[in-house]
């Protein structure tokens, strides 16, 4: 009878979960488990949102650019650029380990490549914005497709269609008319800043091909 007593004891403490070695009981693992399906998202929405929280961000990112870009004298774009490097840098690292992320899936010389290009897209957009006005900037990254594509084709051996490419080129061609209105409001259009511009448009078609 004792022996049938322990364990009755034993099953019982097992099922309610022992509090001295801290195992959780199955009420608690259940109220955890529902808690975790109430806050979890499905993809589509998690994908809504992000999207979301991007474009918000961006549009914060361009404002405060075009700010500091209108003071006075300011000629420190490419120190911008470094400090872009260094939050994405940041960012990532506590990304990873929130994550729990260790390790890396390319070899470090990779990384380096695509730190020299989000470095470089970021400094001649900044100091394009010494010759050109922000909206054209803004218009001839947006153009970036094409070039985009172009790399995929040369780095990646992609094939697009003939239907992506016209897709792609009526895109382009509605942003360049646009530009060319905001052209003729600002007689101090000058081609050096378009050259800086397309030079960072250059560096950042290579990164997405690189990442």
């Amino acid at each position: 009878m004792a022996d049938a007593q322990i364990k009755n004891n034993e099953t019982s403490s097992i099922i309610m979960g022992n509090e001295d070695d801290g195992s959780p009981s199955k009420s608690k693992i259940a109220s955890k488990s529902s808690i975790g399906e109430y806050l979890s998202l499905s993809s589509n929405s998690e994908f809504v949102l992000l999207s979301l929280c991007m474009m918000f961000l961006f549009g914060v990112h361009n404002i405060l650019q075009e700010a500091i870009m209108k003071i006075p004298d300011f000629e420190h774009g490419i120190m911008l650029g470094y400090f872009e490097v260094f939050g994405v840098t940041v960012c990532s690292f506590l990304e990873r380990r929130v994550k729990n992320e260790t390790g890396r899936v390319a070899p470090l010389s990779q990384y380096t490549i695509l730190t020299l290009c989000l470095l470089a897209s970021s400094s001649f957009s900044n100091m394009s914005l010494d010759y050109i006005n922000f909206p054209t900037k803004v218009v001839f990254r947006s153009c970036k497709l094409l070039p985009t594509m172009l790399i995929s084709t040369i780095i990646n051996r992609r094939i697009f269609s003939s239907i992506e490419y016209i897709c792609a080129f009526a895109i382009s061609a509605g942003l360049i008319l646009f530009a060319a209105a905001d052209w003729k409001l600002t007689p101090s259009f000058n081609p050096l800043g378009i050259i800086l511009v397309l030079l960072s448009v250059c560096a950042d078609a290579i990164l997405p091909n690189a990442q």
